[in-house]
């Protein structure tokens, strides 16, 4: 059988939500469907945990930190003023 092939209905690999600290809270709802939607596709190998925090007073849409000498990461952040987070 080849490798990633879903047998069970439910893909291959952890849920992506192991890996995303989303918060608890209404603010988070978008969220935290995003990452159900993530799940019924496709699983992830093992992730560290990383943090997915909403930024205020940015102008990007969202941006990826990370350690620039481990390549460790550090957080997702998402700008809360988008209409589609």
């Amino acid at each position: 059988m080849p490798s990633g092939e879903v047998t069970s209905g439910r893909p291959a690999g952890f849920s992506i939500g192991r890996a995303l600290d989303v918060p608890a809270g209404p603010l988070y709802d978008g969220s935290r469907e995003t990452v159900a939607a993530i799940d019924r596709i496709h699983g992830v190998g093992g992730l560290p945990r990383i943090p997915v925090r909403f930024a205020y007073g940015t102008r990007e849409l969202g941006r990826f930190l990370f350690d620039s000498q481990t390549g460790e990461p550090i957080s997702i952040l998402v700008r809360s003023n988008q209409v589609h987070r």
